[in-house]
């Protein structure tokens, strides 16, 4: 799920992938700048490994906040 900075919220899309890698996230960025998106500015994850370097890679400038509610 996604946010503009106008607040629309949209369905970036659906993934399958055997892993959590940090390849896999890779093709999930990149396929996410590939329909359009040109910057994410805050992304919330559980600190899944490999994530916070694929988004980095792809969206030099992402903040990421750490999930509290995740245990």
């Amino acid at each position: 799920m996604g946010y503009s900075i106008d607040g629309y919220k949209d369905v970036l899309g659906f993934w399958i992938g055997e892993s959590e890698s940090a390849k896999h996230w890779m093709q999930v960025f990149n396929d996410i700048k590939l329909r359009g998106v040109q910057e994410i500015y805050l992304m919330s994850s559980d600190n899944i490994a490999g994530i916070s370097n694929a988004i980095k890679a792809v969206f030099p400038k992402t903040q990421i906040q750490k999930c509290l509610s995740t245990k």
